[in-house]
């Protein structure tokens, strides 16, 4: 299948509402007790909101549990195009079993089969094979629970239109 040239903006965009529809039908844990679907960011979490109350979450932005952030971290134009990107994600889990590690290594998972199956993404972008790596934290952040996925794409790159190529 050849590529279509696109962006990292446009791969950035793709990537966080493929991460949206690979965890559909995953609930965890929002603000309060209402679970709620996993919601994917561009590079970073929104800024913090000023909310009373609900504060005992390590990273300082509750309100924005559970959550994927989308990053491009790098790229080379060549043909193909190559660009890496990591996927931050986190949940909050405050059960006794302090198993909230599962749910993050879940996640992981169906990211991989979703990529591994199909590398393909929106017809533009395709995973480099043996590029996916993940990595979990090595402290216990209990009870907010965090992972990442690294993968690198290749794309189409432009081509020159003048009358020298």
């Amino acid at each position: 299948m050849e590529l279509i040239q696109m962006t990292p903006l446009a791969l950035q965009e793709d990537l966080c509402r493929e991460i949206e529809k690979i965890t559909d039908g995953m609930f965890f844990r929002g603000e309060g007790q209402t679970p709620v679907p996993l919601k994917a960011y561009a590079q970073a979490l929104p800024l913090k909101k000023e909310k009373a109350g609900w504060t005992e979450a390590a990273d300082g932005n509750p309100e924005y549990f559970p959550y994927a952030v989308v990053r491009i971290e790098s790229g080379k134009i060549m043909d193909p195009v190559v660009i890496q990107t990591s996927v931050f994600l986190g949940i909050f889990d405050d059960s006794e079993e302090n198993r909230g590690h599962r749910k993050i290594l879940n996640i992981i998972q169906k990211i991989n089969e979703r990529f591994s199956k199909n590398p393909i993404l929106s017809g533009a972008f395709r995973m480099q094979e043996g590029s996916f790596e993940f990595a979990l934290p090595d402290e216990d952040e209990y009870p907010c629970f965090f992972g990442g996925v690294m993968m690198r794409w290749e794309t189409a790159p432009y081509r020159r239109e003048d009358e020298y190529t």
